[in-house]
Formats: C-alpha cells, sequence, structure tokens
C-alpha cells in the first residue's frame, strides 16, 4: 500500500472510533450478557476483553433486596453495579463490592444508596489488580469464575396470632427481612408489636392493606440502634379492618444468623412478660467478675456510649459529649442496656435522665428514672455498683483496665461488654487539673466506660483518643475530677 493509501485508512479507522464515543475495539465490541435470578454464569475473563464482562439484570417491581455472589478463586476481583447504564469509568458506580478469599458478595436493597429501583441493573464484573492476573506459578490466561443473583420479593408472610410469641431468625447471606401478616381483632383501636430476644439491630416496618415493599410514604416504623423495638399499630392512622404486614429488617451486614421473637397483640399496654425487670448480676466469672456488672451500654439518639452505675439508687456516671444530642444540647432522655451475660449483647432494660453536666470536665450523671417500657422500677430494686479507687495512688507503668461497649467489639451490629488492657503511660496537665494518659485501646462507643486499676476500683472515664503522626494516646479523666456536690448521689440507697 501507499503512503497515501495508508495515511487514508487511518484517517478512515480514527473516523469511525470517534464516531463509536473514542472507544477502543475491545470496548466496542464489548457485549452483555443476560443475568437471570437463581441461575448461576460461569464466565472466563480475558485479555482480550480487558479482563472484564458486563451483566444485565431485570429487577422486577415487587423487589426489595438481590444479593450478587461471585466465586473467583482470587482477589482483586470486582462487582459493580448501576442502575439503568455503568458509568464510563466503573468504579464510579452506585454499587460495588471487592472480591475477599476469592469471593465477593454485593447486596442491594431498600436501605442501599441509592435504594433499590425496579427495571434494568447494568453489572460490571472486572480485574482491579495491578498489572495482569497471575499466582505465584504462572500468568492466566483466562480467570474462571461463577456469578449468581438471588431476588428477594415482598411478601405477605406468616401470621402472627394475638398474644402469642413467634421465635424465628433472619440468616446471614439473605434478604435480611422477614414478613409477617397481622389481622385486628374486631373493634380492635390499635395493635401493639414488639420485638424481643434480640442478638442484632433490628427495626420494625409496617404498611396496611399490601406488603411494605418500598420505603416511603404509608409506612409506619420503628428504628433505633438497640434490638428492642415497639411498633403501635393505629397511632399514625386508622387501624382499620384490613389485614397490615410488618417486615422484620436488619439493616446491617451481619456475620450470622440473628434471633428474635415477636408478638402482636391488641391494644397498647405492655405485655407482663416485658415489664418485669430480670435480677441484674452482682459477678461474672473471672478475676474481674465484681466489676463489670455495672459497666453499661447507653443510647442516646443516635450514638452510643458507655457509662458506670456508681450508686445503688441507679446514678449512672459517663462523659458529658455522651449525652450531647446530635444538634447541641442534652438527649432528654437515655435508653440504659445491662448485660445480663458476658456472651451476649446488653438487654434494654432501663431509661435515664441527665441531672449533672459538666462540659469543662467532660462528666454528666443520670439517674435511671424507669424501666424501658415505661414501667416503674420496684422498690428495693438491687443495682450493682463500681466502687471508687484513687487516682491519686497510681504511677506510670501500672496496670489499667478500660471496660465499656465500644464499635469495635462486634461481628454483628449489637456490642457485647469489652474490655482492653494497658498500663498508666503517663499522666498530662488540663485546667482541671491531672489526667491519665493509657496505651489501652479506646474507640468510639468506649467513651464514658469504666477505667479500673489492678483491683477493680473505678479511677477514671475513658473520654478520647489524642493521634499525631501514626501514634496515639488515650485519655482519662481521673474520678478525682468529680465536683464536690455530685458525690451526694453516691450516698448508699435511700427508700424508693
Amino acid at each position: 500500500m501507499t503512503r497515501a493509501g495508508l495515511l487514508v485508512a487511518a484517517l478512515f479507522l480514527g473516523a469511525a472510533w470517534a464516531l463509536l464515543g473514542s472507544e477502543t475495539p475491545r470496548e466496542a465490541a464489548r457485549t452483555e450478557r443476560k443475568l437471570l435470578p437463581g441461575k448461576p454464569a460461569q464466565v472466563k475473563l480475558r485479555e482480550a476483553e480487558d479482563w472484564r464482562t458486563d451483566f444485565v439484570l431485570e429487577v422486577p417491581e415487587d423487589a426489595i433486596a438481590l444479593r450478587l455472589v461471585l466465586h473467583a478463586g482470587v482477589d482483586d476481583l470486582a462487582l459493580h453495579a448501576e442502575p439503568d447504564e455503568l458509568p464510563d469509568d466503573p468504579s464510579d458506580a452506585a454499587y460495588r463490592a471487592a472480591s475477599d478469599g476469592g469471593v465477593a458478595e454485593l447486596l442491594v436493597d431498600r436501605f442501599s444508596h441509592p435504594p433499590l429501583a425496579h427495571g434494568r441493573l447494568a453489572i460490571a464484573l472486572d480485574w482491579e489488580g495491578r498489572g495482569e492476573p497471575a499466582s505465584s506459578e504462572r500468568h492466566f490466561e483466562a480467570l474462571e469464575c461463577t456469578l449468581a443473583a438471588n431476588i428477594y420479593l415482598s411478601s405477605e408472610g406468616a401470621p402472627l396470632a394475638d398474644g402469642r410469641w413467634v421465635e424465628s431468625v433472619l440468616p446471614p447471606h439473605s434478604s435480611g427481612t422477614q414478613s409477617f401478616r397481622v389481622d385486628p381483632p374486631a373493634g380492635a383501636q390499635l395493635v401493639r408489636i414488639d420485638l424481643d430476644g434480640v442478638q442484632g439491630d433490628l427495626d420494625l416496618y409496617a404498611r396496611r392493606g399490601a406488603p411494605v415493599g418500598e420505603i416511603g410514604p404509608g409506612l409506619s416504623f420503628a428504628r433505633h440502634l438497640y434490638g428492642r423495638e415497639t411498633l403501635v399499630l393505629g397511632d399514625d392512622e386508622a387501624l382499620g379492618t384490613g389485614p397490615w404486614f410488618v417486615d422484620v429488617v436488619d439493616v446491617s451486614e451481619e456475620e450470622g444468623p440473628v434471633r428474635f421473637r415477636i408478638a402482636c397483640r391488641a391494644g397498647a399496654q405492655v405485655p407482663p412478660e416485658l415489664a418485669a425487670l430480670p435480677a441484674l448480676p452482682a459477678s461474672f466469672p473471672g478475676a474481674l467478675g465484681k466489676s463489670l456488672p455495672p459497666v453499661v451500654e447507653l443510647f442516646a439518639g443516635e450514638s452510643t456510649g458507655s457509662g458506670t452505675l456508681v450508686s445503688q439508687d441507679g446514678w449512672i456516671l459517663t462523659n458529658a459529649h455522651v449525652v450531647t444530642a446530635m444538634g447541641g444540647g442534652r438527649e432528654r432522655e437515655l435508653v440504659v442496656a445491662c448485660t445480663l451475660d458476658p456472651h451476649e449483647a446488653p438487654l434494654e432494660l432501663f431509661r435515664a435522665e441527665v441531672r449533672e453536666f459538666d462540659e469543662a470536665r467532660d462528666l454528666a450523671l443520670l439517674q435511671i428514672t424507669k424501666g424501658f417500657y415505661g414501667q416503674p422500677v420496684p422498690e428495693g430494686y438491687a443495682f450493682p455498683v463500681l466502687e471508687l479507687g484513687d487516682p491519686a495512688a497510681l504511677g506510670i507503668g501500672d496496670p489499667l483496665l478500660l471496660a465499656g461497649y465500644p464499635s469495635t467489639g462486634t461481628l454483628g451490629s449489637l456490642v457485647t461488654l469489652h474490655v482492653t488492657r494497658g498500663i498508666v503511660s503517663g499522666f498530662d496537665r488540663a485546667p482541671q487539673g491531672s489526667v491519665i494518659k493509657t496505651d489501652a485501646e479506646i474507640t468510639g462507643g468506649n467513651s464514658g466506660g469504666a477505667a479500673l486499676d489492678e483491683h477493680g476500683k473505678l479511677v477514671g472515664i475513658p473520654t478520647m483518643v489524642v493521634e499525631m503522626a501514626s501514634g496515639q494516646a488515650g485519655y482519662v479523666h481521673p474520678v478525682s475530677w468529680l465536683p464536690e456536690d455530685w458525690k451526694k448521689h453516691f450516698a448508699p440507697a435511700q427508700k424508693r
């Protein structure tokens, strides 16, 4: 071919590529495969396709969740998904999951951002590693993997009988939802739904006349950071005569099954079995047995923290920032959860109000005023109490234990009691006096908990972490900072 002919051919190819929107020949040749729910697709990623394969999945209108599962045998493979069409760069897609241990799972549901929508979902499976895929022995000519899609539909669910508890479980790697049907008794104005025995952060959603489906107007719901939930149907709108449909929803990614029980009953009265307050343990097995039952978890609106029972009258010492509302000010009321079994998450048992507040010292005192369901606390109810120690007796290098409910202390969505060990790393100066430094781990949720000396006595309140470069130090506010007039609340229990 002459030089002029080569030039014409090059111009022709350039024009063709321009018409294709600057796609490379490989991109122009890429086609979408249809992915069918319940029918795993066998995939071979090849260099000729830039180690990428595209799929399209049709999401039905009554879908509440879909789960994509990739089995690849290698890491650095990623799933990207986007309603309608993928962006030019798949990494900018709305949904993404990368393989870990050769497996990637992508859950898209009503609570995703953006929420699951019916219609076309574009999916890309591609290699995100550096260079070309390889093992310790060879380079791959093709990556073989399997991609499966499971779609979960809204459902009427099993019926709930008036006053009868139903034991159930939300299994892992599922939709995270279980549905129930409630037929209000004739003449009932209200129907109460209760979740109890919960081992995860579950929420309740209800709709009259049709399964819950998408999250939007017309829903009644109860959703908090803790496990126990109550939803009274008929509070927001007339109960009506038709059925109600209720979803129990786990909005977090769980590592294991989440047990719960659910019941409905006419009216809004608290069931007697829920109103009864269990006895709190005086001790747990182990060297710290008597020091741990007084350490409680606190729920303040949309945040959590820890606290310590310091009085037989139900007074709780914590940090001021734990009881501070998200928009400023103080939370009016906090939920108090107590550990009955150190192998299980604490149970929501009480509600407490802020009685003392010192922002400068970052300390607060709460008093338990009633049970979780608003029931009175019985006279003489025994609260375990943690004895105060002497921070002034601490020296650098002395052991220090921090007890609380940090967000890092769980494989699920509810935290179990957690203790970290360290030493008194040193002391620092603050306007209120000496503050204790420690290398014991403090993370979100630990704040307000208990710092224990080697005798298991309360010497301070884990408060914050200061990070500098690659290191960090935990800071504990000593109980010697307590204002003198607060100590009257630490006196022996008075008659209620």
